[in-house]
């Protein structure tokens, strides 16, 4: 754990070192953030808000197949919480939702864990299946070590939701973390309800996700493609999933370049999308989360309101 930590402490500073020097010296460029007009500030922060609310929902569906019936204060506040200490702290966001669950509901660790990994699985398997399929449609365009990534990250999510509950119990034996989301998957596969809600909102994430990441290039003018803002939200989302540093600070922006880079929009270019759309999205999480996380201290819980 200790070694862990370090690693992450020294890769954050890194970031922070190497992204602190690009802007340094690239400061009269990025200044044109200032000239982004209300109306794609208004866009952003709307289609930031309905992430926020589907998120939370995410917790709402999954949390109701083990009958808990969170409110709307309680799944939405958890769910800001949690993006708010992941500012701070990575990983620190499944924690709290785990201990309050758990204080207040009753909610197994493991349940939750299990639970909101498989939810996951489903949100990685619809965005790589997106990603996979515009960069083989704009194959020429692209290097085939996306094609790779994409397609390596589908068909696993895939083999697990469509093959883990036929195993045998003992298949996983080998991995006790394996072994309870294989078992926590087969109670899920029976709730066809919950599955089809799942893939309902994480379309629905990744089209707004995307919508977002179109809106902040269309803010500074740069010519730009639904496709390459599918790829870039496609990869985007794996990295919310996964939140190695605290907000993954430098590693979503890297993404963002990485494609315009490789589409032909440019480098520069990424920056300044990359950099609107943290902006954003970190000032409105910034400005809700305390707010509905205070309303968490209010909840009783049975209660109606």
């Amino acid at each position: 754990m200790l070694l862990k930590r370090t690693v992450v402490f020294v890769f954050l500073i890194f970031v922070i070192f190497v992204s602190s020097r690009y802007c340094y010296t690239h400061r009269d460029e990025l200044s044109l953030i200032t000239n982004v007009s209300p109306a794609a500030i208004f866009e952003l922060g709307l289609l930031n808000l309905m992430l926020f609310y589907l998120l939370g929902l995410q917790i709402k569906v999954v949390t109701d197949h083990y009958g808990l019936n969170l409110k709307f204060r309680v799944w939405m506040g958890l769910s800001r919480g949690a993006s708010f200490t992941n500012l701070l702290i990575p990983f620190s966001g499944a924690s709290l939702k785990a201990v309050y669950l758990r204080k207040f509901y009753n909610f197994k660790y493991s349940s939750f864990i299990a639970s909101m990994t498989l939810a996951n699985i489903i949100k990685i398997m619809i965005s790589s299946a997106f990603a996979l399929g515009v960069l083989i449609y704009i194959n020429k365009e692209v290097d085939s070590l996306l094609i790779l990534i994409s397609g390596v990250i589908f068909f696993s999510s895939l083999l697990f939701v469509f093959y883990t509950h036929n195993t045998k119990r003992s298949f996983f034996s080998f991995s006790e973390r394996l072994s309870m989301l294989a078992e926590e998957w087969r109670g899920f596969k029976g709730d066809k309800t919950m599955i089809r809600r799942l893939i309902i909102l994480n379309g629905l994430f990744f089209v707004f996700s995307t919508l977002g990441i179109f809106v902040s290039y269309r803010a500074f003018s740069i010519d730009t493609s639904l496709t390459a803002c599918i790829v870039i939200s496609s990869f985007t989302v794996l990295l919310q999933v996964v939140n190695i540093i605290p907000a993954n600070i430098g590693l979503k922006e890297a993404v963002f370049v990485a494609v315009s880079n490789q589409l032909g929009m440019g480098f520069n270019e990424g920056v300044h999308a990359a950099a609107f759309h943290r902006i954003i999205g970190v000032l409105l999480t910034i400005g809700v989360s305390p707010f509905l996380g205070v309303m968490l201290k209010t909840v009783k819980v049975g209660s109606d309101d």
